[in-house]
């Protein structure tokens, strides 16, 4: 486990990738044990907290958070999934507001997973555009100081 993690800088993506990952999990975890997964995909089985959940939409969380958490192990990759789920998720914004996403338990304009879905959307952007600017991974070098063959040491 130690290994996988060694690649990780503390950078603001990866740290919001990680953050955000355990959320969406947590939720579909959270979601699934209080939904079940009786007539699996279709059609809302209860409001978990405020948000209307089935089995799908609960499933969903469950892939997203994965997804988020496996991209955190790299600089790079959360820089790329933070931007592309910033996208999916302001899609997914949209739909919602058009009453398209019926299916998931989202209904209309006053849903709040649509304002969930626009607050994710609009923070995945930003940590894996603007505030990952400028941002490098740390380099880990696991040489003494008094190595002439480090590349710091000039």
């Amino acid at each position: 486990m130690k290994e996988i993690f060694k690649e990780i800088s503390g950078s603001t993506s990866q740290i919001f990738a990680v953050g955000v990952g355990l959320l969406y999990l947590i939720i579909g975890i959270g979601g699934l044990a209080f939904v079940g997964v009786q007539s699996f995909p279709l059609l809302p089985h209860g409001t978990f907290i405020i948000f209307g959940m089935n089995p799908l939409h609960c499933i969903i969380h469950l892939v997203v958070g994965i997804v988020w958490l496996v991209a955190s192990i790299r600089f790079e990759w959360s820089k790329r999934v933070n931007i592309i789920l910033g996208i999916v998720f302001g899609t997914l914004t949209l739909l919602g507001l058009f009453n398209l996403l019926g299916f998931l338990g989202v209904n209309g304009i006053g849903n709040p997973d649509n304002f969930l879905h626009l607050m994710t959307g609009a923070f995945s952007l930003y940590f894996g555009t603007t505030a990952s600017e400028g941002a490098k991974p740390i380099m880990k070098n696991h040489r003494s100081s008094n190595s002439s063959s480090s590349p710091w040491v000039q």
